[in-house]
This record gives structure tokens, sequence and C-alpha cells, in this order.
């Protein structure tokens, strides 16, 4: 980064697949955290290897768990310092992050206590560990972050070598979001470390990290917060997006993003429009009209953009999806006389909506068409036989397993014509969800029971209704499916009778199946669930109740 005093931030990073190479970076005149560090805090296990004795391991009710760090530690402090001083043989000086792994753990060991950490505070040894470091190297940089277990700032000043990265991910995607309670929070928390540390860095988000494919306009937003973070004396800004895959716009977003954080009062629209005029003069017009247009809309409905978003999200807060259609028939249809560079990336670019047409079509926003359905699949396809697209979200998102699952199992099923779920419309719809997303046609409870208020108009048949488990989202199977009508149990079953996909995935959509007999037709029964017995975040989550009339 080359870039004088007068800029808005004087570290600059954003990580995305158009800041990868060193030319990309000098063009853009910001670094990519892969590049620019000597450390990056979850990296600590690189400098270990797997010669260590278990004192470098957090000491947990008696137990060394290795997946968190003892920064009491002699021999992690050893490692680091090791590391450190063979960095200097390439480098003169270097930015380090020391952090924890990213989970809540904190040692419970004697020095790390005395040191002052509690049961949910690892900041006192962990800063106590950087300040060593920072006093050993004073020519270089260090950071730790304000995230999960390091989240308060310490009761001393820290040496001035030293900084701290805040994570912004409590930090509302909304208009006003400063004036909100976590804006306010967020504030303080910001000033509290001031006094503490020579540098103050905010990681920020500029990526929806479910849904990669799909149009997600944070540009109006993240200027908003740039001139926020400007205004609190923040230096550094680091935007964490798709890292090495492939985004919807992507290519746009960073160059604006890269803009912005030297200037933050810039014109948005021009940067946007000026974008297009330079790297897609035939079709640039068409997709910055449409790209500003979202923008535009996102800003009327003041809502606030998921981080962590399925397209109900989407459609709810920005996506027409006439506009969104209708744009894609457009481009798709330019693009058939275009040739070159330009036309390379209109294939990505549409090759993607693919995924989004998906969606629409999962969620009933389009009616379903097995025929366009396929086309769709296809197409996805295509884009992982020539690599232009592997991933369409951060974690289980390989595009081929999201392919694989939806030529399996079509989003629409069967629906007997009288039964309906009168509580809760989405668990009779006809439409299920997928082992690989949590958001779309899933019903969510945290509750111990759920009752989902049923009808239909005949006495004897089957029940079924599907599940998913995801423990990587804290979405559990239920401990038990009950069907009352009344005082009067009719049927019960905690053992699923089939599961998709095939095989040991960690994520699966189970279907759970009950005969049942003597209902009283077209009155109310209810297929209760039952959250199960686990410690910690928990939900089950539903998709829909089927009945049959063959129960044989």
């Amino acid at each position: 980064m080359s870039a004088g005093d007068d800029s808005a931030f004087k570290y600059r990073s954003i990580y995305s697949p158009y800041t990868r190479t060193l030319d990309q970076r000098k063009a853009l005149d910001c670094g990519n955290l892969d590049y620019d560090w000597g450390l990056w805090g979850h990296n600590m296990h690189k400098i270990l290897g797997k010669q260590v004795s278990d004192d470098v391991y957090a000491l947990v009710n008696g137990c060394r768990n290795e997946e968190q760090y003892c920064f009491s530690s002699e021999q992690l402090y050893r490692s680091v310092e090791h590391f450190i001083v063979s960095y200097h043989t390439k480098h003169k000086s270097g930015r380090f992050v020391i952090m924890p792994n990213d989970n809540a753990i904190v040692c419970q060991c004697e020095k790390c206590r005395k040191k002052g950490n509690s049961l949910r505070s690892a900041s006192p040894a962990v800063t106590a560990f950087i300040s060593k470091l920072a006093n050993r190297f004073p020519h270089d940089e260090f950071f730790t972050s304000s995230y999960l277990s390091v989240k308060e700032p310490p009761v001393y000043k820290m040496p001035d070598n030293v900084g701290v990265i805040i994570s912004a991910i409590d930090l509302p995607f909304v208009k006003g979001f400063a004036q909100t309670k976590l804006g306010v929070s967020f504030s303080r928390l910001i000033e509290s470390w001031k006094n503490k540390v020579g540098q103050i860095y905010v990681w920020d988000y500029m990526s929806n990290f479910d849904d990669y494919l799909s149009p997600y306009p944070v540009l109006g937003l993240m200027q908003k917060r740039l001139q926020w973070y400007q205004e609190k004396g923040v230096r550094g800004i680091i935007l964490n997006g798709s890292g090495d895959d492939y985004s919807a716009f992507g290519d746009m977003q960073t160059e604006v993003l890269a803009k912005l954080l030297l200037n933050p009062y810039q014109k948005l629209d021009q940067l946007v429009n000026q974008f297009y005029v330079d790297n897609y003069p035939e079709t640039g017009e068409l997709i910055a009209n449409y790209y500003l247009s979202l923008e535009k809309h996102l800003d009327q409905t003041n809502g606030e953009l998921a981080m962590y978003g399925g397209i109900n999200d989407e459609v709810r807060m920005y996506l027409s999806v006439d506009n969104f259609l209708e744009f894609v028939r457009k481009l798709d249809k330019m693009s058939k006389g275009i040739v070159g560079d330009e036309r390379r990336k209109l294939n990505i670019l549409l090759t993607g909506f693919n995924y989004t047409q998906l969606e629409l079509i999962r969620a009933s926003y389009i009616p379903y068409n097995a025929e366009y359905r396929a086309d769709c699949l296809n197409n996805l396809e295509g884009g992982i036989s020539y690599n232009l697209i592997t991933h369409y979200r951060e974690g289980h998102g390989k595009l081929s397993d999201y392919i694989a699952y939806s030529r399996s199992n079509k989003p629409k099923v069967g629906k007997y014509k009288s039964f309906v779920c009168s509580n809760e419309p989405l668990m009779s719809d006809g439409y299920i969800g997928s082992a690989y997303d949590y958001h779309v046609n899933w019903v969510h409870s945290s509750t111990l029971t759920t009752d989902y208020k049923c009808m239909v108009d005949q006495s004897n048949g089957v029940l079924t209704i599907g599940c998913l488990l995801a423990p990587i989202w804290h979405i559990y199977a239920p401990k038990t499916v009950q069907v009352w009508q009344g005082a009067r149990l009719i049927a019960e079953t905690d053992i699923p009778y089939a599961h998709t996909p095939d095989g040991d995935s960690e994520l699966q959509r189970l279907l759970y199946r009950m005969p049942v007999k003597k209902l009283q037709p077209n009155k109310p029964f209810d297929v209760r669930i039952i959250l199960p017995n686990i410690q910690g975040k928990v939900a089950v989550a539903c998709d829909e109740i089927q009945f049959e009339l063959n129960f044989e």
C-alpha cells in the first residue's frame, strides 16, 4: 500500500479473489491478509507443528484441550519467538496477529488464573503474552483481537507497537447502525481500547457468507461504516470477503471498496459506473444500472442486510424477482454477441445466477418447472467443468454437493388435498428443505416442545415429517416426534426411517414416518416435536408434514 498519510486508513485489506496477486494489490493500493501478515492468529498450529508438549494447550476441567492454547505456556512463547526470528531473515519487520483459536475456550491453569483469566475471558493471559513479544521485538507490530474470549481490553497500557483488531460481527448492517444499541456498544468498545493500544483496526464483512452467487448490495452500507470508522479514529480496515472464491459482482465491489478505503466520501454511483465503463464496455451500463437499483432498493427498505442469509432474506430486503429475471434475460441475450475477456466474465456471472434461480424455485418465488430447473442445474455443472465456480458459500459450500443433492431431491413434493397445518403454513405447502441449507423451507424452534396444529379429512394414514440434522449450525434431531389429538397419544417415534444424502454426511435431512389410526376426521390434532437433551445452543428445524392414505 503506497497511499500517503492523507488516506482514510493506514492499513487497508480486502480478502477477495481480486487481491490475490501482487499486481492486483498494487493496482488497488490495498492488501490481502494472506500476504500482509507474518502470522495470522488462527494459524498458530503451523508454527507449533506436531512435536509439542501438552502444556501448550488450554487446561479446562483438569484436562488439556487441543482446540485452544495456554498463553502462559513457555513453549508456546518460545515457538512464536523462534518463528519471528526466522521471519526476520527475509523481512526487516512484520505484522503479527496473536489471538486464541476461533472458539470461546479459556485456559484455567494456575499461571493463567494468576494473570487474571476468568471462565469467559482469556484477555489477561493473551495480552501478557503479546506484551512480552512486543517488548522483545520493538520494530514489529503485534495485534490481538477483540473477539470471543478476548473481547475486553486489558487493565494496563500495552506497548506502543501493539494494536487491536475489533470484529464488527455484532454491528448491524442497517442504516442508522451507529444509533442502535449494538452500535452504541461498539462505539464504547472502540473507546475502551484507545487508551490501551497504539492503534485500532476493524475487521468487517463484505459478503453474504451463505450465498456468494446471488446479488449482495453491500456498498452503500459499507460506505457509511467506513466514514464512521474514520471519525472514530480507526487506523486500519480488513474487509472479509469470499476469500479465494468467486462472488457475484465481486470484481466491481473489490475495486470500489478499495477506493472507498482511501476516501470513503467519494460518490458511490460514479465509482460503480466508472468500473463498468472501464471493464465491461458492451454491457457495463446494463449491469451498473441493475446493481445500483439494488443498492437503492435496500436503502429504501431500511432493512438489515444479512451476513448469513438465504434467498428469503434477499427477496425481502432488495431482490425483486421479476427485475432480477428480466436483468438475467437481457444480459444473457447481450452476451451472445460479445467475445474476449468481457464474455468470459459474463459467463461466470450468468452461471452463478443459475444458483439464484434454483433458490427462487426452492422457495416457490418461481413456479416449479422441472425442465427449467434441470437447465439451471446443467448450467451450474458447466461452471464447475470449466472451473469457473467451485463454491457457493463459505462453509460446506461445494457446488458439486449442491448439484448432486438437488438432482436427487426435488424441492416440491406431493400434498394430500385436505391436509393443512394451520399455525405454520410452511409445514404443509408442498415444499421441503435441503440438507445443505438451514434457511429455505425450514421452520426453526428452540423451545422444549413445538406443536404444529394439523387437520385432515381421514381417520387412518401415514404422517411423515422432515427434520434437519446439522450440528455445525446447532440444529439437532428431535428427541421424539409425537402425534396427539386432545389428550390421546396417537403415534410416536424417535428413529428416522430414511435420510438424505446417503452415507455419513454431517448434514442430513431426516424423515420420520408414523402410521396413525383412529383420528377424528376434520378435527385438530398436534404433531409435537420434543427438543433433544443437549447442552448449549440447541434448535430443531422441520420442513414439511405429509399425509398419505396408504399405511400398509
